[in-house]
């Protein structure tokens, strides 16, 4: 119980070490979220169908944040290609709350 809340306590402190004012970083946590969100959903039926059984809350977390994050990470790496546009870790670092958001909203939650 200790160790969720100092989890939820330092989580807490980088979103608002963040500038969310800036509408591009809450589009930022919008689509990682909603990324994070439907690779768990894709995946637990992914595996529920070749297994029979439901996936482990640790393989789903995996799964879901990973994508959200590497989805953020492959954006800002198309933005450094672009001409006058750079890697910009802000960016990277709201893709990262969006992607946990969206998985703790999708696994914690129940949806039905």
């Amino acid at each position: 119980m200790i160790k969720k809340f100092f989890l939820i306590l330092l989580f807490c402190s980088y979103i608002f070490a963040l500038d969310l004012t800036q509408n591009d970083k809450q589009k930022h946590i919008v689509a990682t979220a909603v990324i994070s969100a439907l690779s768990d959903e894709i995946y637990c039926h992914y595996y529920r169908s070749k297994y029979n059984l439901a996936p482990s809350k640790t393989k789903r977390y995996l799964v879901s944040v990973s994508s959200g994050i590497i989805a953020g990470f492959l954006k800002e790496m198309y933005d450094k290609s672009q001409k006058d546009n750079r890697f910009d870790h802000k960016d990277l670092q709201a893709d990262i709350i969006g992607s946990i958001l969206g998985s703790v909203l999708k696994i914690e939650i129940k949806w039905q």
